[in-house]
């Protein structure tokens, strides 16, 4: 499991690097406030292990996400379904599918591993009410407070439903014995630097 853990570690940070790689520069000053996505500063020095991550195509970018309460800054990226999500998690947290853009109306909905992959929410279930989660798309900065921390099990697929009139973010991870559990933090839209979109969802 240590092994394991070291190794899937080092995975994400080359995949997040990757990441950045592909990501748009935002404008001048934009990320003042938001730290760089992590590093992994021993994975250079371990080469040629170093260099490897997840194998196949770059998946797209849906978002930069930021909790500084939690110290995390990572990439999110697209396509994970219920279902279909392992190997995608790889690459850092992931926006489920048919779920909305950051801003949006609705239920947004991002998952992520608790330990294993860098472990991006490692720490979610500390996060309180009033709680900052930023996601950034290019320029554009969306600002949520935390509204609720819960534990639910596994089998609740209430914490990704629709949230119809209400501008949501859902984020949630593995808990409880051999993953039983779901950790998941609710947040709703505090404020924009844009007008938030009213687009389909990603």
């Amino acid at each position: 499991m240590v092994a394991h853990g070291w190794w899937s570690g080092l995975e994400e940070a080359n995949a997040q690097r990757t990441l950045a790689a592909e990501a748009p520069t935002p404008s001048a000053g934009a990320s003042a406030s938001l730290p760089t996505p992590h590093e992994a500063p021993l994975a250079p020095l371990l080469s040629p292990l170093g260099g490897w991550r997840p194998p196949g195509q770059v998946p797209q970018l849906y978002a930069d996400l930021s909790i500084p309460s939690i110290g995390l800054s990572s990439f999110v990226v697209r396509g994970a379904t219920l279902t279909d999500y392992y190997d995608l998690l790889a690459w850092g947290p992931a926006h489920l599918v048919n779920t909305p853009e950051p801003g949006a109306l609705g239920n947004a909905v991002i998952f992520g591993h608790v330990d294993e992959f860098g472990a991006p929410f490692r720490r979610l279930a500390s996060l309180r009410p009033g709680d900052l989660i930023d996601l950034r798309q290019g320029a554009a900065l969306y600002e949520y407070a935390v509204q609720a921390v819960a534990t639910v099990p596994a089998t609740d697929l209430g914490i990704v439903a629709n949230r119809p009139g209400v501008r949501a973010l859902t984020l949630f991870t593995c808990g409880g014995p051999a993953n039983s559990d779901r950790v998941a933090v609710t947040a709703v839209l505090a404020k924009s630097d844009q007008a938030p979109p009213t687009g389909a969802p990603g």
